[in-house]
């Protein structure tokens, strides 16, 4: 039996988040594993119309936890929602709940947080920094606590090139930080906060650098360990290895927002005449066929730049009239707006978009490693680790890093090759465009697809609402839009080495069993069947997309083909007519054309005609 599985059998354990996605995977594979376990207590905060109970239904409603009920039937009996709210300075968690807390809680794993890239820096505080030092304080008060490890990330010190397992000095004490967004006013957030965050990208990576500042000052005595995944994906084998991953809530409406978009837009472009003035315009403001490259050049820019994928969703059909798709695309793009800026919507959010044909540039180094962590392995090395602290009780806060990139590195260039092959085969359903997106580094051919391909759209869009007499919002939207985007062009431009030291030391101290049941060794993920069944996946739990209408998926992905052609045909003729109309030169050069073409033809005619 596995000593791990063995070790939480009859334990309580308190775990933070555990509404997200990292959390219910972790919640999940306790109770698949240690059905004996006491209790797990989860700290909510109910929402309108639902209270705590009916919350824990909700979640244990879904796919994830099918497993879970047949190993442990009283599963819900189990958990022990509590009532807080991490935004608030006491955590909002009544007298009674924190005695029996305090009393009776063996484990903590502290994953809640806020990741929101783009959120304001006194949020950001209170939900990575001062939220982590109360519980901090919490559980220095419990006598019978064992472990508390800390849910970090990789990119706490992305400043950095090459990052130890160890934890790196803030250039500001966080007790300071905390103390100032107490009294400070926003506006004076807003202007410090630059100078604050320095050379790292966004308030997220600077705060959870804070916690770990925490983390590592009071903790005084208690066993406490710190675990950085980078981008966490879907599952790779557990619970099942075509993951109905369960992304948080935020983050599945980010997904449904983007597919509701491109669905809205395809269900307009269908609804027109093919011929009509607007259908004409969005369909020649589409890119023209890839630059004349040499057959090598093409090839592996094909292989690097393209990150072509077909994720399409059939809920919202009735959907037809221009009125309700003028306020879907509005909430869609709003929402996407709101929810983008993730760690892991780089994984989830943008094969969407780009699939959907919506998104048809990112300015990303394909060659960049994509250091892309199952939500899986996440899980089993912050059991693991649970389980080693607990036992073994280091003397010091050991950091474990649960990255691929050192180990077993898939750069994006290839990643997304991998995904258009996987998609070529199972393509999704209803694409508004033909999937494609290119990948460059180069800022002014960004800045010319976004024109073409973001903007003019939008404008065109703009301009039908106009005449239609409603008011146009499509271009601010997309601005909004390619601003979220453009915060993700940070992590998808640069390639980072973590240090695996703490990491290795743990798998050679599992036993075989150990190492099966709780397996994070990356070395074993083969990411061409990974990302498959990431799509498969996605097509069947998310889109809820049967494999019966891939044929159909694929007739309507070759009338996108010819409806391309057709129409770029037709915009390089319609400006050749214009130039011959205005050039001397180029009616030369289409009469010497012409009369090549005409003279090669009568050259094959002559033999046939002699051998008659």
């Amino acid at each position: 039996m596995s000593s791990i599985a063995a070790f939480y059998g009859g334990k309580s354990i308190l775990i933070t988040g555990a509404t997200g996605f990292l959390g219910k995977v972790l919640m999940e594979k306790l109770f698949r594993t240690s059905p004996d376990l006491k209790v797990i207590y989860i700290l909510v905060r109910p929402k309108a119309g639902q209270t705590l109970q009916q919350r824990v239904v909700q979640i244990l409603n879904s796919k994830l936890f099918e497993k879970v009920k047949e190993v442990c039937p009283n599963v819900q009996e189990k958990i022990r929602a509590v009532y807080a709210d991490l935004n608030q300075n006491d955590l909002a968690i009544s007298n009674g709940d924190m005695q029996e807390l305090l009393s009776c809680t063996n484990i903590v794993f502290h994953c809640a947080a806020t990741v929101r890239f783009d959120d304001h820096l006194r949020h950001a505080v209170q939900l990575n920094v001062t939220a982590t030092q109360k519980l901090l304080l919490m559980a220095s008060q419990m006598p019978k606590l064992e472990a508390f490890i800390h849910i970090s990330t990789a990119f706490s010190n992305c400043n950095l090139k090459h990052i130890d397992e160890v934890i790196y000095p803030c250039p500001v004490e966080p007790k300071k930080i905390i103390d100032s967004m107490e009294w400070l006013d926003d506006a004076i957030i807003d202007e410090i906060t630059p100078k604050l965050i320095g050379d790292r990208p966004n308030t997220y990576t600077y705060t959870k650098a804070l916690g770990e500042m925490v983390v590592h000052q009071e903790g005084g005595n208690l066993n406490i360990a710190i675990v950085r995944p980078s981008i966490v994906g879907a599952t790779w084998q557990e619970p099942f290895p075509v993951s109905p991953f369960t992304p948080s809530q935020d983050s599945l409406l980010c997904l449904q927002a983007s597919v509701l978009l491109a669905q809205s837009l395809s269900d307009l472009s269908l609804s027109l005449s093919p011929l009509s003035p607007l259908s004409l315009s969005l369909f020649l403001s589409l890119p023209t066929s890839p630059r004349m490259y040499s057959c090598t050049r093409y090839i592996r820019a094909k292989f690097h730049f393209c990150f072509r994928n077909y994720l399409h969703q059939p809920w919202y059909s009735s959907l037809v009239s221009s009125g309700s798709m003028v306020a879907v695309i509005t909430n869609s793009i709003s929402i996407i707006s709101s929810c983008y800026l993730r760690p892991g919507s780089i994984f989830y959010v943008l094969p969407v978009q780009t699939g959907k044909g919506f998104l048809r540039a990112l300015r990303a180094t394909p060659m960049a490693v994509a250091d892309v962590i199952p939500v899986d392995t996440v899980v089993n090395l912050t059991l693991a680790v649970g389980w080693y602290t607990a036992v073994h009780r280091p003397k010091s806060t050991l950091i474990y890093h649960c990255t691929s990139g050192n180990l077993n590195p898939c750069y994006w260039g290839k990643m997304g090759f991998q995904v258009l092959a996987t998609f070529e085969k199972i393509p999704f359903e209803r694409a508004f465009r033909r999937p494609y997106a290119d990948l460059t580094t180069n800022t002014i051919i960004t800045q010319y697809w976004n024109a073409v391909s973001h903007w003019a759209p939008a404008i065109i869009y703009d301009f039908y609402l106009r005449l239609t007499g409603r008011k146009p919002r499509m271009t601010k939207l997309m601005n909004r839009l390619l601003r979220t985007v453009s915060m993700l062009e940070y992590f998808v431009n640069r390639s980072w080495e973590w240090s695996t030291s703490n990491t290795e030391m743990l798998m050679s101290k599992l036993s075989p069993e150990d190492q099966r049941v709780f397996n994070f060794d990356v070395r074993q993920l083969n990411w061409l069947e990974y990302i498959e069944n990431y799509v498969l996946g996605v097509k069947k739990y998310l889109l809820k997309e049967d494999m019966a209408g891939v044929p159909e998926a694929k007739q309507h992905l070759k009338r996108l083909r010819n409806i391309h052609y057709l129409f770029n045909t037709a915009l390089f003729l319609i400006a050749w007519r214009l130039l011959m109309a205005r050039s001397q030169m180029a009616r030369n050069v289409w009469f010497f054309i012409v009369s090549f073409c005409y003279k090669f033809l009568s050259y094959f005619r002559a033999p046939s005609t002699l051998k008659v």
